[in-house]
């Protein structure tokens, strides 16, 4: 039998998210997946409004230690959470277009 070790708790460093930036990408581009097209509401009624993942075309290891001004509606996309980890694996990060037409298969 395997066990899960819930004694055992490790550290990490995390870069902490602008709120109001992410409202602001998310008030811009909506709450539908600009790769596969899920809106949540429409699925989930309810319990799916307003819930979408925004997405920096900028990765932002690329950024670390530094401050960078981000525009909401240049370096952002809003994707649902599959999508946001494939896009994470693939190597379009920063390409939405590019992600969509080389690995979508809706």
């Amino acid at each position: 039998m395997a066990y899960e070790d819930a004694t055992r708790f490790r550290m990490h460093k995390r870069i902490e998210r602008n709120v109001s930036l992410v409202k602001a990408v998310k008030k811009y581009r909506g709450y539908t997946c600009q790769v596969c097209g899920t809106n949540f509401e429409m699925r989930y009624g309810a319990l799916g409004k307003d819930y979408i993942e925004a997405h920096h075309l900028r990765p932002l290891a690329t950024l670390k230690g530094k401050r960078v001004a981000m525009d909401p509606v240049k370096d952002f996309a809003v994707l649902c959470a599959n999508c946001h980890r494939m896009i994470h694996r693939s190597g379009c990060v920063g390409d939405i277009a590019e992600f969509k037409k080389n690995n979508y298969r809706g």
